[in-house]
């Protein structure tokens, strides 16, 4: 990848753990941060915008119909229940060399996703920090937490371009189990 040119991530998810990140995306000004939404929680998040940790946060929002080209890097961050439409979602940003991690408990999130997108690079992927508390649209978390995945340069370039917390296991299927 390179490194000179501006670095385009989706996340779909502004659940406790996608906007836990998606606010260190958002913050770093070597990536082009959008967060996927349908059209029902672009109208939400235009007139209540998240909050977290105390602090109304700006991101700029895209409909799966808007998608112009790929992106690096996919973050589903969406429970469970949400993994159907977000893959949908992000058919239009994904190429050959997009990276998708999951970061939906559980172990088959990734056979799902590999199974609609074989061209992707789907990397074993998952969560473990705090919890955090949300309410309404207001998220609160005391920054504990990685993203523990199989490791990657174009990944980790973005984790280290943003401050995102991540370690890479010897073996991920271990640790995931």
């Amino acid at each position: 990848m390179d490194v000179k040119r501006m670095k385009k991530v989706i996340i779909c998810g502004l659940g406790a753990v996608g906007l836990t990140f998606g606010v260190k995306l958002n913050k770093c000004k070597e990536i082009d941060l959008k967060v996927l939404v349908d059209k029902v929680r672009l109208e939400k998040y235009s007139k209540s915008r998240p909050i977290f940790n105390g602090e109304e946060q700006d991101f700029q929002y895209v409909i799966p119909e808007q998608a112009k080209e790929t992106v690096d890097l996919i973050i589903i961050a969406t429970k469970f229940i949400g993994l159907e439409s977000a893959v949908s979602y992000i058919k239009g940003f994904v190429g050959d060399n997009t990276k998708i991690i999951s970061l939906i408990n559980g172990i088959s999130s990734e056979e799902i996703i590999s199974a609609v997108y074989p061209n992707a690079k789907v990397l074993k992927s998952y969560f473990i920090g705090h919890s955090a508390v949300r309410v309404d649209n207001n998220v609160t978390q005391d920054g504990v937490g990685e993203i523990v995945f199989e490791g990657d340069d174009t990944v980790e370039n973005i984790f280290n371009s943003s401050g995102i917390k991540y370690s890479i296991p010897e073996n991920i299927d271990y640790s995931m189990w």
